[in-house]
């Protein structure tokens, strides 16, 4: 379960950065292709069209990403959760096996282990269709973009507006936005996914820990017993102090 979480919570971050660098390239490319592949009686132009998929795209699926994120957190959390429930119940069945078999009782806590395995059966299937569909939409807006820009694009190229090279140019960097975009947001959706175990790690490091208390008991302890040795020490004429030290308790709360 550490594994998983470094390697699509941590390690994710990285297939964004990777794939927010290529946009960058992709952008560079779309400035300075209409002045470069341009032909004779073309438009030298800036494609509007294609700049406008670079931005509504990755904003549509933010957007959607963002608008999923409630119901994404909520399945994850219970499927979590059943997870760990059932993972405590067969750790606290392991512990007390031999009082359950000694008292007949395993028909009971069998019973009670199907009853958590089909509970998180359920939670980890609807949390997977949540998940599935929230990828699929990345492919739909893909490809949705290259259907508009072959009915908008091919049009201008048979008006001679744009030349047959930078039509299949353009569709290609379309085709490698949507790629692009959709691989940053599956790799969003997996860390969206992953983000109660994040968040569980997170709120574990960071809680109240008793370390300076307990040091101050072991400093106050240690004085204690350093006092009692010396008064044994002073009144025994014979034998070593530490065998005749009392076993004493003091501030007991409860």
């Amino acid at each position: 379960s550490s594994l998983l979480v470094v390697e699509e919570g941590y390690m994710k971050i990285f297939d964004v950065a990777e794939k927010s660098t290529q946009l960058l390239v992709i952008l560079f490319f779309l400035l300075a292709a209409p002045s470069v592949f341009s032909g004779p009686g073309t438009s030298r132009k800036l494609d509007v069209l294609v700049l406008m998929f670079l931005v509504v795209i990755p904003t549509i699926l933010c957007f959607v990403l963002y608008c999923r994120g409630g119901i994404t957190k909520f399945l994850t959390n219970d499927r979590d959760d059943k997870l760990n429930e059932l993972a405590g119940e067969v750790e606290s069945i392991i512990s007390i096996y031999r009082m359950i078999a000694d008292y007949s009782r395993r028909p009971f806590f069998e019973s009670r282990c199907e009853k958590m395995i089909a509970a998180y059966n359920k939670a980890f299937v609807d949390a997977g269709v949540v998940l599935k569909n929230n990828g699929y939409f990345a492919e739909w807006l893909g490809l949705l973009a290259v259907v508009i820009y072959i009915v908008v694009g091919g049009r201008r190229n048979l008006n001679d507006e744009i030349t047959l090279g930078m039509f299949l140019a353009n569709l290609s960097a379309i085709k490698a936005i949507a790629d692009s975009c959709g691989e940053v947001y599956e790799a969003l959706n997996d860390m969206q996914g992953i983000l109660p175990e994040l968040t569980r790690v997170a709120v574990l490091l960071n809680m109240p820990i008793d370390l300076p208390k307990r040091k101050a008991l072991n400093r106050d302890r240690r004085k204690r017993t350093k006092e009692m040795r010396s008064e044994l020490k002073n009144r025994l004429t014979a034998g070593f102090p530490v065998d005749f030290l009392s076993v004493s308790v003091s501030h007991l709360e409860y």
